[in-house]
């Protein structure tokens, strides 16, 4: 399983909000990884995962508290 997690940004991350309902469904996801530099520039070959998806996670709005939100996405991935 994978589990990816990133600070939550809502005018960026909002159109993820999607993925809620398609937790446990039948219906396959792709992750891709990719290597950067410092620069965020590619470099190597990108591996990619299918498998499905199995928990999204979007933070709760807290406007009294400081703390970062993070959106967290797992993806139990197929094995060959």
């Amino acid at each position: 399983m994978f589990t990816v997690r990133r600070l939550y940004k809502a005018e960026r991350d909002q159109a993820l909000r999607k993925f809620r309902k398609r937790v446990g469904r039948a219906a396959p996801v792709v992750l891709g990884f990719q290597d950067m530099d410092a620069d965020m520039n590619a470099y190597g070959a990108q591996e990619t995962f299918t498998g499905l998806l199995a928990g999204f996670k979007v933070p709760d709005g807290d406007s009294s508290s400081n703390d970062k939100r993070f959106i967290e996405i797992k993806v139990e991935v197929e094995t060959s």
